[in-house]
């Protein structure tokens, strides 16, 4: 093959080609003999445009025979052999046959094309329909999906309407409880507080009867102290009364009563006076002797100076006063030399003043040296005042700020029996576990409304009652009470107890007569 060339149907023994068609090979035309000879359109032999000398043609082969009409001989050629030019007619044959193979061919080639183009034109329509009904499919699909996805949102906001209805219906009802809560424990707490009040001030009217009644039999063991005894004034003898003898004779008369010894005018005024002031029991009013601000009543041995507006604790001068109140003023200090002029103070009452720790003087209650009540409470103390007497058998200091109770706090304080310390900010972190180690008689504790997380330690063993309302304690351990054996009332209202955290054995060492009251909320 050249180049260029291509596959040639016809067999051949040499094939030119140019362009991609094949090229005469004018070796094998048969030699004409003629003046004019020409080639015509579509041939590859020339020819004679005139008549020749007559020649002998060979026989023209039956175009039906064997022989191939491609161009080439079926047998290979042989260059030897002479080739035999083909005649028009059979070029012409040649070529119509061609023609006609390819006139089919090429009505063989439409009618494929057309059946290729009906079966594309089929399986476009088919491919059309079948998007179409893929299409429609999903047409409905996505209508269906969003019907369902419609229904399903109507659904969801159905069911958040009604949730958000139930939530509300929730929200107020429990909103309805919380102040029915409220209501019912700030009822609750103002009827606890009201009987707590009146509990306290039974308690106090029964601690004033108590120390009056001991004051009383005080006074009257002295006062018997005193008839027992014989005095000699001057030439005045008292004699003992004689005992009257039995008469030995019915008929005797009994010996006569000797008179008295005479009594001089001033015994016989004393007497007459003494006489009309126990026999009308009358209150001995004492004048105005320190000076005493405008507000202030004295009254016996009490002064009292309760919402006067005094500023600056009052000079006061009077060595007989036992009681002493100065209740609801605005007072922020006590100087050293405050009691000076009243040693002999039972009672002090300075409550809802604006007394400071700063403002009180260590000394000031020093010389107080029967000093028993010292109320304390709603002030701005945040320590406990130092140096108080030893005799002190109450100590009040509720609502204050104390910020904490150190060792030696209640130092010599061994007689002190009630100890109120609620409404402060003491908690298991500021109090001292030896703070109440020197308070050997110590009966009567309150610590409600502090910051305690658990039951204070080092609590005295004379404890009888301890009260713990509205703290932050969470759980009671079984040795927390191991050293108060003689408890009888622990109150533990309004924490954050709850029955899991309470141990059972917390009471095993306490003596099973004892009535034992633990209250507490969760």
């Amino acid at each position: 093959m050249f180049d260029q060339a291509v596959w040639s149907p016809k067999p051949c023994v040499t094939c030119l080609c140019t362009r991609g068609r094949v090229v005469c090979d004018e070796i094998t035309c048969p030699k004409v003999h003629c003046h004019f000879p020409f080639t015509p359109a579509g041939e590859c032999c020339p020819v004679c445009m005139e008549p020749a000398a007559p020649h002998h043609p060979k026989p023209i082969p039956d175009p039906d025979l064997s022989l191939d009409l491609s161009g080439d001989s079926p047998v290979p050629s042989d260059p030897s052999e002479p080739v035999t030019p083909l005649t028009q007619e059979e070029i012409q044959r040649i070529l119509w046959r061609e023609e006609e193979e390819h006139r089919e061919e090429e009505e063989r080639l439409r009618k494929k094309d057309e059946a290729r183009k009906k079966r594309r034109k089929q399986r476009k329509e088919q491919a059309e329909r079948q998007r179409k009904i893929v299409e429609e499919k999903r047409r409905q699909e996505e209508e269906a999906l969003k019907l369902q996805v419609e229904k399903e949102e109507e659904e969801w906001r159905r069911q958040m309407e009604e949730f958000r209805r139930q939530e509300e219906e929730r929200r107020r009802q429990e909103e309805e409880d919380r102040k029915r809560k409220e209501a019912a424990e700030k009822e609750a707490r103002e009827r606890e507080r009201k009987l707590e009040e009146e509990r306290r001030r039974q308690e106090e009217i029964l601690r004033q009867e108590l120390l009056a009644l001991a004051e009383e039999e005080e006074e009257e063991r002295q006062e018997e102290a005193e008839e027992e005894e014989v005095w000699l004034r001057g030439d005045v003898f008292q004699m003992l009364p004689k005992e009257p003898e039995e008469p030995e004779e019915p008929d005797l008369l009994p010996a006569p009563i000797p008179n008295p010894p005479a009594a001089t005018d001033d015994e016989l005024k004393e007497v007459e006076e003494a006489e009309e002031v126990e026999e009308e029991g009358e209150e001995v009013v004492v004048g105005n002797r320190g000076g005493l601000p405008p507000g202030c009543d004295i009254s016996d041995v009490t002064v009292t100076c309760e919402n006067a507006k005094l500023t600056h604790f009052p000079p006061l001068s009077i060595p007989e006063l036992k009681s002493l109140s100065l209740e609801g003023n605005n007072i922020s200090s006590i100087p050293a030399e405050a009691f000076n002029g009243i040693p002999n103070l039972e009672w002090i009452n300075l409550k809802k003043n604006k007394l400071t720790s700063a403002g009180i003087n260590a000394k000031a209650f020093k010389g107080l040296k029967m000093l028993r009540r010292l109320y304390l409470d709603g002030n701005l103390l945040e320590a406990v005042p130092s140096d108080l007497p030893p005799t002190l058998q109450e100590l009040k200091i509720n609502e204050n700020r104390l910020r904490g109770i150190d060792e030696n706090s209640f130092q010599d304080l061994s007689g002190l029996v009630i100890l109120e310390l609620e409404g402060n900010l003491l908690s298991e972190a500021n109090v001292d576990p030896l703070a109440f180690a020197p308070l050997i008689q110590l009966s009567y504790l309150r610590l409600g409304r502090n910051h305690f997380r658990t039951i204070p330690q080092g609590l005295p063993t004379s404890l009888l009652e301890l009260y713990l309302e509205n703290n932050l304690i969470e759980e009671i351990s079984e040795t927390v009470f191991n050293q108060t054996r003689s408890l009888n009332v622990v109150s533990l209202r309004y924490n954050k107890l709850d029955e899991t955290r309470i141990a059972p054995m917390a009471w095993i060492n306490h003596r099973s007569d004892k009535k034992k009251k633990s209250h507490h909320h969760p």
